[in-house]
Protein backbone atom coordinates (compact mmCIF):
# COMPACT_ATOMS: atom_id res chain seq x y z
CA UNK A 1 0.00 0.00 0.00
CA UNK A 2 2.82 2.43 0.39
CA UNK A 3 4.05 1.95 -2.81
CA UNK A 4 0.77 3.14 -4.31
CA UNK A 5 0.27 5.76 -2.14
CA UNK A 6 3.84 6.67 -3.59
CA UNK A 7 2.74 6.33 -6.55
CA UNK A 8 -0.37 8.75 -5.91
CA UNK A 9 1.49 11.09 -4.82
CA UNK A 10 4.22 11.41 -7.47
CA UNK A 11 0.82 11.32 -9.66
CA UNK A 12 -1.14 14.31 -8.04
CA UNK A 13 1.93 15.94 -8.11
CA UNK A 14 3.05 15.40 -12.25
CA UNK A 15 -1.00 16.03 -12.73
CA UNK A 16 -0.14 19.94 -10.56
CA UNK A 17 2.66 19.97 -12.84
CA UNK A 18 0.78 19.51 -16.08
CA UNK A 19 -2.24 21.76 -15.27
CA UNK A 20 0.56 24.64 -14.55
CA UNK A 21 2.21 23.65 -17.86
CA UNK A 22 -1.32 24.11 -19.76
CA UNK A 23 -1.84 27.47 -18.04
CA UNK A 24 1.51 28.57 -18.98
CA UNK A 25 1.02 27.48 -22.78
CA UNK A 26 -2.80 29.14 -22.69
CA UNK A 27 -1.38 32.66 -20.98
CA UNK A 28 1.64 32.33 -24.00
CA UNK A 29 -0.61 31.90 -27.21
CA UNK A 30 -2.59 34.70 -25.71
CA UNK A 31 0.70 36.74 -26.02
CA UNK A 32 0.96 35.27 -29.31
CA UNK A 33 -2.31 36.14 -30.17
CA UNK A 34 -2.10 40.07 -28.91
CA UNK A 35 1.28 40.66 -31.01
CA UNK A 36 0.96 42.28 -33.86
CA UNK A 37 2.41 40.82 -36.91
CA UNK A 38 5.39 43.59 -37.49
CA UNK A 39 6.72 42.11 -34.64
CA UNK A 40 8.15 38.87 -36.13
CA UNK A 41 11.02 38.14 -33.49
CA UNK A 42 8.87 38.56 -29.87
CA UNK A 43 6.46 36.52 -31.99
CA UNK A 44 9.46 33.47 -33.09
CA UNK A 45 10.47 33.56 -29.60
CA UNK A 46 7.14 33.14 -27.76
CA UNK A 47 6.86 30.52 -30.50
CA UNK A 48 9.87 28.79 -29.68
CA UNK A 49 8.78 29.37 -25.82
CA UNK A 50 5.64 27.58 -26.74
CA UNK A 51 7.28 24.91 -28.40
CA UNK A 52 9.48 24.16 -25.07
CA UNK A 53 6.22 24.14 -23.43
CA UNK A 54 4.27 21.72 -25.65
CA UNK A 55 7.56 19.39 -25.62
CA UNK A 56 7.65 19.45 -21.51
CA UNK A 57 3.72 18.48 -21.57
CA UNK A 58 4.37 16.12 -23.68
CA UNK A 59 6.91 14.82 -21.06
CA UNK A 60 4.57 15.04 -18.43
CA UNK A 61 1.54 12.97 -20.06
CA UNK A 62 4.34 10.16 -20.58
CA UNK A 63 5.25 10.27 -17.21
CA UNK A 64 1.78 10.15 -15.68
CA UNK A 65 1.24 7.25 -18.28
CA UNK A 66 3.62 5.51 -16.96
CA UNK A 67 3.01 5.78 -13.53
CA UNK A 68 -0.38 4.71 -14.05
CA UNK A 69 0.92 1.95 -15.63
CA UNK A 70 3.12 1.17 -12.76
CA UNK A 71 0.21 1.59 -10.39
CA UNK A 72 -2.13 -0.58 -12.38
CA UNK A 73 0.44 -3.42 -12.42
CA UNK A 74 1.70 -3.32 -8.94
CA UNK A 75 -2.86 -3.55 -7.95
CA UNK A 76 -2.99 -6.35 -10.66
CA UNK A 77 -0.18 -8.17 -9.02
CA UNK A 78 -1.40 -7.44 -5.59
CA UNK A 79 -5.16 -8.75 -6.70
CA UNK A 80 -3.56 -11.86 -8.23
CA UNK A 81 -1.55 -12.60 -4.93
CA UNK A 82 -5.22 -12.71 -2.97
CA UNK A 83 -7.06 -14.73 -5.34
CA UNK A 84 -4.16 -17.45 -4.76
CA UNK A 85 -4.27 -17.29 -1.32
CA UNK A 86 -8.41 -16.79 -1.19
CA UNK A 87 -8.17 -20.09 -3.12
CA UNK A 88 -5.77 -21.80 -1.27
CA UNK A 89 -7.81 -20.96 1.80
CA UNK A 90 -11.12 -22.20 -0.11
CA UNK A 91 -9.03 -25.42 -0.71
CA UNK A 92 -8.31 -26.11 2.85
CA UNK A 93 -11.58 -25.17 4.34
CA UNK A 94 -13.14 -27.70 1.74
CA UNK A 95 -11.02 -30.47 3.04
CA UNK A 96 -11.41 -29.76 6.60
CA UNK A 97 -15.29 -29.94 5.36
CA UNK A 98 -14.40 -33.30 3.98
CA UNK A 99 -12.66 -34.80 6.92
CA UNK A 100 -15.53 -33.66 9.28
CA UNK A 101 -17.89 -34.79 6.83
CA UNK A 102 -16.08 -38.62 7.35
CA UNK A 103 -15.51 -38.14 10.80
CA UNK A 104 -19.53 -37.58 11.34
CA UNK A 105 -20.66 -40.40 9.06
CA UNK A 106 -18.25 -42.64 10.66
CA UNK A 107 -19.57 -41.83 14.25
CA UNK A 108 -22.80 -42.14 13.20
CA UNK A 109 -22.36 -45.52 12.05
CA UNK A 110 -20.81 -46.30 15.00
CA UNK A 111 -23.65 -44.99 17.02
CA UNK A 112 -26.10 -46.71 15.16
CA UNK A 113 -24.17 -50.11 15.03
CA UNK A 114 -24.21 -49.63 19.35
CA UNK A 115 -27.86 -48.73 19.31
CA UNK A 116 -28.48 -51.94 17.66
CA UNK A 117 -26.21 -53.73 19.98
CA UNK A 118 -27.97 -52.43 23.02
CA UNK A 119 -31.27 -53.04 21.71
CA UNK A 120 -30.45 -57.10 20.96
CA UNK A 121 -29.32 -57.30 24.59
CA UNK A 122 -32.35 -55.83 25.82
CA UNK A 123 -34.26 -57.92 23.94
CA UNK A 124 -32.40 -61.44 25.39
CA UNK A 125 -32.21 -60.29 28.59
CA UNK A 126 -35.81 -59.83 28.51
CA UNK A 127 -36.18 -62.76 26.85
CA UNK A 128 -34.58 -65.02 28.98
CA UNK A 129 -34.38 -63.14 32.45
CA UNK A 130 -37.77 -61.61 32.15
CA UNK A 131 -36.01 -58.22 32.98
CA UNK A 132 -36.59 -54.94 31.28
CA UNK A 133 -33.54 -52.34 30.91
CA UNK A 134 -34.03 -48.97 30.53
Amino acid sequence: MDVINDIDKKIDFNQDQLSDLKSKKVVLLNDIASLKKEDKEKIESQLKKLNTLENKISIKDTELKNLKEEKDTIIKKCLMNLHTKMKKDYKKVNEDHDQYVELYTQAREERHSIERKMMNLKSLVYKNYKVRLI
